[in-house]
């Protein structure tokens, strides 16, 4: 299900069938260094992807949506709206992790400018955070 469209990108749900994309995405040393979390294993990524799935699109509507390069059809990564818990509050939060191959090309911030439009749009957001590794100069450009 497509939820958003930018000049480069597709903004679709996630899928089962893109849990071992995901691992390898998620397993590059540059990915590591911000995603946190314990290590990463192709069953593990899988589960919290249908965990995902399950909860957050079943339960909220939203959720991380895989990032599609019109280009070539890949998925180069993930961007959506997560719910977390940010000084006692269950916040809205803008979420986005590109593949390191592809930083560097502004595909983050189209992205996150799809999600803040759609969080505005449909579903009535006034507020979004996001959470961004102190150390992660990209993601704070």
């Amino acid at each position: 299900m497509i939820i958003a469209e930018t000049e480069r990108l597709i903004l679709r749900r996630l899928e089962h069938s893109d849990a071992n994309e995901l691992f390898r995405i998620y397993s590059g040393p540059d990915i590591l260094k911000y995603l946190g979390g314990g290590p990463l294993t192709p069953d593990g990524v899988l589960r919290s992807l249908s965990n995902h799935i399950r909860d957050s699109y079943a339960v909220h509507g939203f959720g991380l949506w895989g990032l599609i390069l019109k280009e070539t059809g890949a998925l180069i990564g993930r961007s959506g709206i997560l719910y977390s818990e940010i000084n006692g509050k269950n916040e809205p939060e803008l979420a986005y992790l590109v593949d390191s191959a592809y930083w560097g090309r502004g595909f983050a911030s189209e992205a996150a400018r799809a999600v803040l439009k759609v969080a505005a749009e449909q579903f009535a957001f006034s507020r979004i955070v996001a959470v961004i590794h102190p150390d992660n100069a990209g993601s704070i450009r």
